[in-house]
């Protein structure tokens, strides 16, 4: 009768075990689920500059896959003229809980994506880390491309307008 009882109790501990095995699963794939369903860059890194965790739209617009992107730092997706604002926004979630920055992504292919990047500080394994996302911005530079064109030239014949002559004249003035 004891060992029934013993192995009874060794039943039920592996059922348990088992379906703590299935819920971790789960959310894990819940987690991944949800990551890979943003619209734009999800990324998590420490505060040493190795990446964590990302989402497959990082894999994808990057042109890296995962066991390349595991050995790069953040500022290698930047050009030297971008990675110094990177850099302090990446200082100022570590110092202040969050930072913004607009900065060209730099592909694998070397294509340039205007992106707006946003970051939180948050603990992971009991560890600070950055965790963030970035949003491409390429139709708002379009915008405003066009926007800026519009104020400065004809629309119907693409000359410069009077506008653009006034601020023109108030360079050659302020430059004289």
């Amino acid at each position: 009768y004891k060992d029934r009882v013993v192995r009874v109790t060794s039943l039920s501990d592996i059922t348990e075990r088992k379906q703590a095995q299935d819920e971790i699963l789960r959310e894990r794939d819940f987690s991944r689920a949800a990551l890979d369903s943003l619209p734009g860059l999800f990324y998590l890194i420490d505060q040493q500059g190795q990446f964590l965790r990302w989402n497959q739209n990082f894999e994808t617009v990057s042109g890296y896959d995962s066991a390349e992107i595991s050995r790069l730092s953040p500022l290698d997706f930047f050009d030297a003229d971008e990675q110094a604002p990177v850099a302090a926004a990446i200082e100022r979630v570590y110092e202040q809980g969050e930072a913004q920055v607009e900065a060209w992504f730099l592909t694998k292919n070397r294509a340039k994506i205007p992106f707006l990047f946003n970051g939180k500080r948050c603990l992971f394994d009991g560890k600070p880390c950055l965790m963030g996302m970035g949003i491409d911005i390429t139709e708002r530079k379009r915008a405003d491309e066009r926007i800026e064109h519009l104020a400065f030239y004809d629309p119907l014949t693409n000359l410069p307008n009077r506008r653009l002559l006034l601020d023109r004249l108030e360079q050659a003035i302020s430059s004289s």
